[in-house]
């Protein structure tokens, strides 16, 4: 019983520190920073799956994929086929970390991703798991960077910006208020 006495006052701090008036005022949105990317219910695509040794198929397509004619690992000349680029199964579906892990980029011991005549026999990776276009694209309607650029500069501007630093006006960091020694001179 000698703990109740505390217990009401840190309940009570408890409570001051968690309401809206120890908040920031929110701040006014932005043109072009900070806003919400749509949440994706895709699969996990990089390489998870493959990487795990659960290639779709070895020999051939999985079932219900027609391969193409000529593919990432058997074409004579990869910039002749960049029309192609754009099918995953020029890629036999797999992600761009399973493909790197194929050419070397693992240890070979601890994963077989490719099978025994290399290139051609190179496994497939899962065709039905990929990212929606929604989940890649900017949330931002501008058409280009500059576009993007431009905006997020106008907005500076408005709110009395950039800042420019110098010698003499420098900017601050937790490095230099808690190392001074880290400030130029």
């Amino acid at each position: 019983m000698k703990t109740a006495p505390i217990a009401i006052p840190v309940a009570a701090l408890m409570f001051a520190l968690s309401s809206g008036a120890w908040s920031q005022p929110a701040q006014p949105r932005s043109v072009g920073r900070g806003w919400p990317v749509p949440v994706s219910a895709a699969q996990f695509v990089s390489g998870g799956l493959e990487g795990a040794g659960q290639q779709a198929s070895w020999d051939g397509p999985p079932k219900g994929i027609k391969p193409l004619a000529v593919d990432l690992f058997t074409t004579r000349d990869f910039y002749e086929d960049e029309k192609l680029w754009s099918d995953p199964r020029y890629f036999r579906c797999n992600s761009p970390s399973t493909l790197q892990a194929m050419w070397g980029a693992d240890d070979p011991r601890t994963r077989k991703m490719i099978g025994t005549s290399p290139p051609r026999s190179a496994s497939w990776g899962h065709c039905e798991t990929d990212y929606p276009r929604s989940a890649i694209v900017s949330p931002y309607p501008f058409k280009t960077a500059q576009e993007h650029y431009q905006a997020l500069l106008a907005e500076t501007k408005a709110r009395g910006g950039p800042t420019v630093y110098s010698r003499q006006r420098q900017r601050t960091s937790k490095a230099t208020r808690i190392c001074p020694k880290h400030q130029e001179h």
